[in-house]
Order: C-alpha cells, then sequence, then structure tokens
C-alpha cells in the first residue's frame, strides 16, 4: 500500500476491509478505518502520515484538512532542520577561525566587530560589540586601523606590512581588510593579522648575507676583510663583544687578530690555546654556552662583565680550521642567530682563506722581484757596499724587520766588523767589531749555523748585556751564516722590535738572500784579488823591464 502511495503521490482511504482486496490477498486489519495520506515537496514524497479508526467514514475533506496540518508541520520540521544545520555550520565556522594561525575579525557595516578570534583577543583584547572609537588602544594604532578600514568599506582589499608604533615588541604583521560583498554593496569587513617576525628575521638574514658578501668581495687583503667580518656580527647579532682569533705563532698560543665591543682592548694578544678555545680551533666544532661565568675552561683571558651568552664558531676553509670567531651578549645567543653566524664564518673562511692565497701570490712575485733585482745589482756592480744596500733595502722591505745589518769577515784578524745596515742601525752598532766565537753573530760565524732568538730577554744577563745591539729596544734577532765556496764571508743579522713568528716561507727567503750576499762578497773579494794580483804583476813587469835596461 505505501509504495504504491510513494509512486502515484495520492492519499489512500480505508473504510472496510473489502477496500484491501485489490492485490489479489485478503489482508484483515485491526482496526476499521485507516487513511494515509503523502507530504508531497517538490513533486517528491518526504514523509508519510497515517490516521486510523475514526469512528465515521473517512472522506475528502479529511484528506484535505490533513494535509494541510502535515504541510504546516512539515515546513516547521523544515525550518528547525535549517537552523540545526545553520548552528552546525556557524560551529564549524567558529571552530575553523578559533584554529587559525593567525588574528582574524569581522566587522559589520557600522563597523562593529562581530567575530574575532582568541589570538587577535589575545593582542587587542575583547572587541565583540564595539566599534574603533569604543576601544581603548594606541591612537597610533587605532589611526591605521580606521584608515584601512575606510579603504575596505570603500571596496578596496588592503594588503600591507607593518609593526605598530607604540607597540613594536610585537614586531612584524602582514595584514589584510577585504570587503564583505552581498549583492554589490559592501556590507561589512573581514582582516586578518598574520605575525611575519620569523619572515622578517629571514629577510634580515639573507639581506646580511648579501651585504656580507658584497663588503668582502670588494676587498683581497686579510687585513680589510676581518673588521667587516667582526662589525656584521657585531650589528646582525645585536651582541656586544667578538673577536676574531687563530693559532698563535708558537705552538699552544692563540692570536687575538682584532677585536670588537668590549673586547676591542684585546687586539693583537696572545694566550694559552687551552679549553674551549682550543677544542674549537682543534676539532672544528662550535660551542655555545647561556651563562658563560659558569663556565670554568673557557680558554679565553678576557673581561666577562655582565656578558652571558656567548658562542665560538671556527672557520673552516678547505677542510682546515684558519681561525675562529668568539662573540658574546648580555643575553642568551639564540639558535637563529647561532645559524647566522655560522654563515658568516662560513663565508669569512672562503674569503681570508683566499685574501691568503691572493696575499702569498703577491708577497711570491714580490720576492722573486726582489731576487732579480739583487742579481742585477751582483751583475751590474763589483762595489760590494752597494750590493749589500740593495739586499738589505730588500730584506727590510720583504721580511718586515726594522733593521738589518751585515759583518764581513777578516781571515786575517779573524774578526767580523760592520760593513753596512739598514733600519735602526745606531752608532754604536756600526762600530761593532767581534772576534770569531764572541757574541751571537760571532757564534753563528764560528759554528756556520743560524740562531733564531724570539725573546732576547730570555738570555742570561751576561750574554745579554754584552750585545752590541742591548740598549736599541730589540726583542727578537735573526742570524745567518755567509758562506761561498765553503768559506765564511760573514754574518747577516736582522733585528725587530716585537716578537717575530716567521713561516717556513719566511726562513726559505731569507736562506736564498744570504746566498746571494754571499756570492756577492765572494765576488768582491775575487775582484779586489784580481785587481791587487794584476797590479802585483805589473810592478814586476814594470820591475823586470827596469832591471832588463839596466843589465844593458
Amino acid at each position: 500500500l505505501w509504495l504504491d502511495l510513494m509512486s502515484e503521490k495520492k492519499p489512500v482511504m480505508i473504510n472496510r476491509p473489502g477496500d484491501l482486496n485489490q492485490r489479489s490477498e485478503v489482508i484483515t486489519l485491526p482496526f476499521a478505518r485507516e487513511m494515509t495520506v503523502p507530504v508531497v515537496v517538490g513533486n517528491q514524497v518526504v514523509a508519510i502520515v497515517q490516521v486510523q479508526d475514526k469512528r465515521s467514514d473517512y472522506d475528502e475533506a479529511d484528506v484535505r484538512q490533513l494535509s494541510l496540518l502535515m504541510d504546516g508541520i512539515w515546513k516547521l520540521t523544515e525550518r528547525q532542520l535549517m537552523l540545526i544545520k545553520l548552528h552546525e555550520s556557524q560551529a564549524r565556522l567558529l571552530a575553523a577561525v578559533e584554529n587559525l594561525p593567525f588574528e582574524f575579525w569581522m566587522q559589520d557595516h557600522e563597523g562593529r566587530y562581530i567575530l574575532q578570534n582568541q589570538i587577535s583577543m589575545k593582542y587587542w583584547g575583547n572587541l565583540i560589540g564595539k566599534r574603533n572609537d569604543q576601544v581603548d588602544l594606541e591612537p597610533t594604532v587605532l589611526d591605521i586601523w580606521n584608515t584601512n578600514n575606510k579603504q575596505a568599506m570603500s571596496g578596496e582589499i588592503v594588503r600591507m606590512e607593518l609593526s605598530y608604533p607604540g607597540r613594536e615588541a610585537l614586531g612584524f604583521f602582514y595584514t589584510q581588510v577585504i570587503p564583505i560583498r552581498d549583492r554589490g554593496e559592501v556590507r561589512g569587513i573581514l582582516g586578518i593579522n598574520l605575525e611575519i617576525n620569523e619572515l622578517k628575521q629571514r629577510e634580515r638574514e639573507l639581506q646580511a648575507m648579501v651585504n656580507t658578501a658584497s663588503a668582502l668581495r670588494s676587498t683581497s687583503r686579510q687585513e680589510d676583510l676581518i673588521p667587516v667580518v667582526l662589525d656584521q656580527v657585531i650589528d646582525l647579532l645585536q651582541v656586544e663583544s667578538a673577536v676574531y682569533f687563530r693559532e698563535g705563532p708558537y705552538p699552544g698560543m692563540v692570536q687575538v687578530i682584532l677585536g670588537r665591543g668590549h673586547w676591542a682592548s684585546r687586539t693583537g694578544t696572545s694566550f694559552s690555546s687551552q679549553g674551549v678555545t682550543h677544542a674549537v680551533l682543534s676539532t672544528g666544532q662550535l660551542y655555545k654556552s647561556d651563562n658563560l661565568k659558569d663556565e670554568y675552561d673557557l680558554g679565553i683571558p678576557f673581561t666577562l662583565g655582565h656578558l652571558t651568552g656567548g658562542v665560538c664558531v671556527p672557520l673552516i676553509a678547505e677542510s682546515q680550521t684558519i681561525g675562529g670567531i668568539w662573540a658574546a651578549s648580555y643575553r642568551s645567543i639564540l639558535e637563529n642567530q647561532v645559524h647566522l653566524l655560522v654563515a658568516i664564518a662560513d663565508m669569512a673562511a672562503n674569503a681570508v682563506h683566499r685574501a691568503n692565497l691572493n696575499q702569498q701570490t703577491e708577497q711570491h712575485l714580490q720576492r722573486l722581484t726582489a731576487l732579480r733585482s739583487i742579481d742585477l745589482a751582483i751583475s751590474s756592480s763589483l762595489d760590494v757596499r752597494v750590493t749589500l744596500n740593495i739586499l738589505l733595502t730588500q730584506i727590510r722591505l720583504q721580511l718586515e724587520v726594522d733593521a738589518a745589518d751585515v759583518l764581513l769577515y777578516s781571515p786575517f784578524t779573524q774578526s767580523l766588523a760592520f760593513s753596512a745596515g739598514k733600519g735602526d742601525i745606531s752608532n754604536r752598532m756600526k762600530v761593532t767589531r767581534l772576534q770569531l766565537g764572541e757574541g751571537l753573530a760571532g757564534q753563528v760565524a764560528l759554528e756556520r749555523t743560524y740562531k733564531f732568538i724570539p725573546n732576547l730577554q730570555n738570555l742570561d744577563d751576561a750574554m745579554f748585556g754584552a750585545l752590541p745591539f742591548v740598549h736599541e729596544g730589540f726583542t727578537s734577532y735573526v742570524a745567518l751564516p755567509l758562506v761561498a765556496k765553503g768559506e765564511i764571508k760573514g754574518v747577516l743579522e736582522l733585528f725587530h722590535r716585537s716578537q717575530l713568528a716567521p713561516s717556513s716561507d719566511w726562513f726559505e727567503f731569507l736562506q736564498a738572500l744570504s746566498s746571494q750576499a754571499a756570492i756577492a762578497i765572494d765576488n768582491a773579494e775575487l775582484f779586489d784579488q784580481l785587481q791587487r794580483t794584476n797590479i802585483g804583476l805589473t810592478l814586476a813587469y814594470d820591475a823586470t823591464i827596469e832591471g832588463w835596461s839596466r843589465a844593458l
């Protein structure tokens, strides 16, 4: 019966049992009368209602009355279902808004806030039901809001990055204010405020990398690179102190090349390589501390004062640690600051390595030029003093020492005497005369081995007091024997007022210069001997002629 009703969409009235025999079967009903009416909405049966056991027969009036009643009930039911769906939709919308990871709000056409999520409330308080002129916030903030809202209410979409004046601690935001349109008219606005502090930090880091790379490319000298690197570290990391260091001239020592901030006074100092600093140089691993004062083995003899956070990173180029950077701050060093410092250190390492290679190339070229000029002097002049003056000038320039001189050896007196000097040579040094084995130069000539004394103060008092240059303020001393054809020709001496830390290249170049000096002296001696021999032969020839003339 219901299937027929669903397909025909017509009411069915049963006032006597015989009405059911139309399906070729007799059904005994427990009631006398029944009326079934479909509820049709849009040509579709959405419900069926059935009534039974009326005292009198059902008729068309009953059908109309029940149909009208059910139409009303269905409309109420449908409205209730729509309200339920609306509430569910609103709940989903509110849940979505509350789960947004940024500020979200809506205002009606009068500017009243009708929706605001918790993130927005955290920053600005509860604004629901209020207009901007009813909000107790900074005037500078409200001015920005009013300007954006006015522009959005005019139908434009507002997009901008900003930092709210008076609330700079909140950082940077990306704001969008969008008009809500209904049938072509603006009925309100919605807005978002997306925090972009991390993005801005990445932009600053990227710009810092660009600036650092540009600054490092603009110079090829290590002396100019280091200040650029430390200035970038101080500026970008917002730290109070920074130093650039590398292994010192002697084993177990660390040398501070340059300091900035509170550690600027440490520039040029050296200290024992121990603790954390030594570990960073030897392992190539960075070190970070949030409380420097609690670290007992930092390996830096620096005054910490109020410095709390610190990080030490190595400079590694071609798998070799060529130095390091210490940075310290009154605050803890954040991870993003560490990443930025590592990036700067990587660029600095490559730049310093490139500068070192460039400097070494230029130095080798200059030294080759110096050797060539000395060769020309030896080949073009037989005056040993001219050659020695050129040689000593090149020594001072190329080896960067304060003074240099040459003591010539006399085999007849077996003594050394001052012959030529350049730099801070005093009158007392110019009258130096030493016996073979006397003083430092005499020992070098006797033993035919070089001497390198980094600090003359380490000599015993008797030896130090006997030096002819004791009052000249020199700290380091180098002396090499000048040997040609197995014979001692003299001694080459170098003096410097600060402690020298020569490399193997430095010594190799000095050996080459000393060999040329010995050759120049030997050539001059050979020429002198030839001259004396020639004069002797001339005198002997004249005497022979004179004797023959007398005999004849």
